[in-house]
């Protein structure tokens, strides 16, 4: 059953395909899932998901605050070699750290 055209293209209803019927059309209509639904069922998924990233986040900054207290000198340490390390490759023109 052809309704009508769009610049040439025919276009047709659903259930003018092979082996479907009006009903069939619409049971399956009805079978589809509610979109109000699943969006409020994503974006629930969403905000769970925001919130155990955010807990493993606070965790892994109280974990890294801790091992700064207790090894302050070992930190302030590695990171003035560090330091001392990347400004002597930069200033010799490192190729694997120039820009």
């Amino acid at each position: 059953m052809t309704v009508g055209a769009f610049h040439g293209v025919k276009t047709q209803w659903p259930c003018s395909l092979p082996g479907a019927t009006m009903a069939s059309t619409k049971n399956n209509i009805m079978k589809t899932p509610d979109t109000h639904e699943a969006a409020g069922e994503a974006a629930q998924q969403s905000n769970d998901l925001r919130e155990r990233a955010l807990e493993k986040i606070r965790e892994g900054a109280d974990a890294a605050d801790r091992v700064i207290h207790r090894n302050t000198y070992n930190v302030l340490a590695a990171g003035t070699v560090l330091g001392f390390v990347l400004g002597f490759l930069v200033s010799r023109g490192c190729r694997c750290c120039a820009t």
